[in-house]
C-alpha cells in the first residue's frame, strides 16, 4: 500500500478492517441493514460509508465474498423511484 493510502492517510476515518467487515455485513443477504446504520455504527458520514461499500473509495480492500455482481436495494430517490447499487468485478 502506498504511503498516505487507506488508514495510513492522515485524514482517514476508516481502516481496512472496518471497510472489509462493513462490506461483509452489508452484502450479507441474511442481514437487513442500511448504509446509514452501518455508517452510524462506525461513526462516519453515510456518504463516506457508501463510497467504501461500493468500492468507489478503499479500492485496495478486497470486496466481500460473493459481493461481485450483487445488486442491493438502497432506498428510494427523491422522485420516489427505487435506487439500486450494483457491484461488478
Amino acid at each position: 500500500m502506498a504511503a498516505g493510502m487507506g488508514s495510513k492517510h492522515h485524514l482517514a476515518k476508516l481502516t481496512e478492517e472496518i471497510v472489509e467487515d462493513a462490506r461483509v455485513w452489508y452484502y450479507d443477504e441474511t442481514v437487513d441493514i442500511t448504509v446509514a446504520e452501518i455508517a452510524e455504527h462506525y461513526g462516519v458520514h453515510e456518504c463516506t460509508m457508501s463510497k467504501a461499500l461500493r468500492g468507489e473509495s478503499w479500492k485496495h480492500v478486497r470486496q466481500a465474498e460473493g459481493a461481485q455482481g450483487r445488486t442491493k436495494y438502497v432506498g428510494e430517490t427523491r422522485d420516489g423511484t427505487s435506487s439500486l447499487q450494483t457491484r461488478s468485478g
